[in-house]
């Protein structure tokens, strides 16, 4: 997850539970992205607004991908390699969660979740969009159960999906719901 520094807008800093590997993989993204894509002007809040979503770092730890919403465009960094490969995205992308080894990112502007899938080389290039409804805002992942869950915000409301992305379930969630976490039980 990243978030702006309350004592400095321009910087984002990455938390993660993940191993130190991760927060240096992170790290890395975040200043390759910060070179290639400087802030851009913001006309609802004083100061420089920079135009990325949320990050998401792969289980193994090795791949981080960054969402670009005003571009839209994933950067996706793979620390092996060193690669950093821009995906084009439309529609959004506001916040991402890897399941089953695919990457799935919402779209808040086209009211549906998109699924990048990598290739042999590992690059990545969408694999499918599914539209799931208004403003999908937050999205979490259960590998247990095999389930995601989109959040759709101004529907107040939560989708439940499962492995092939079909809905199995919708739930109300009010108060606009932009973020969701899964319990481990």
């Amino acid at each position: 997850r990243a978030e702006y520094s309350q004592s400095n807008p321009r910087v984002r800093l990455a938390t993660t539970d993940t191993p130190r590997r991760a927060s240096t993989c992170a790290l890395a993204l975040l200043t390759a992205v910060a070179c290639v894509n400087p802030p851009v002007e913001s006309t609802s809040s004083p100061g420089p607004a920079f135009s990325t979503g949320s990050m998401s770092v792969a289980p193994d730890a090795d791949t981080v991908a960054i969402m670009l919403t005003t571009e839209e465009q994933v950067a996706v960094y793979h620390r092996e390699t060193g690669g950093l490969q821009f995906v084009d995205v439309p529609g959004e992308p506001t916040r991402a969660v890897w399941f089953k080894g695919e990457l799935v990112v919402t779209l808040n502007a086209a009211r549906s979740i998109a699924v990048l899938d990598d290739d042999a080389d590992g690059r990545f290039a969408l694999a499918e969009q599914i539209l799931v409804g208004t403003e999908p805002q937050a999205i979490a992942a259960c590998d247990r159960t095999e389930r995601l869950y989109v959040a759709l915000s101004t529907e107040e409301a939560v989708v439940e999906l499962d492995a092939s992305f079909r809905e199995t379930r919708r739930f109300p969630a009010l108060g606009h719901p932009a973020w969701l976490a899964v319990s481990a039980d």
